[in-house]
């Protein structure tokens, strides 16, 4: 039986969003009956707000950054860093918008 549980954890713990394969992978299923219950643990994860799927088919946790997203330029300071923010952001589903602008150093 497929512990959804360890599914949330792999998925919170990757730096990156993850692929279904790369999921499948790190938990040996290899097909059929297994992949089927890997489909249901990440459509209940998404249903109860714990995961989202990103475009692509990625898988996060909510309030992650994308692994790919367009950004908007706001401005470059005098220092020639670059203000940025991210045009498409679903606050529902990734939180608060992330701040445009770094701490100053």
């Amino acid at each position: 039986m497929l512990d959804s549980a360890k599914v949330f954890e792999f998925i919170n713990s990757s730096p990156t969003p993850v692929t279904k394969r790369e999921i499948a992978r790190a938990f040996g299923i290899k097909g059929g009956e297994n992949r089927v219950a890997l489909k249901q643990v990440l459509k209940q994860l998404e249903k109860e707000g714990q995961i989202v799927k990103q475009p692509g088919g990625d898988y996060a946790v909510p309030q992650g950054l994308p692994a790919v997203a367009v950004i908007e330029v706001m401005e470059v300071d005098i220092d020639g860093d670059v203000i940025a923010r991210a045009v498409d952001w679903n606050e529902a589903a990734q939180g608060e918008h992330p701040p445009h602008r770094s701490p100053a150093r």
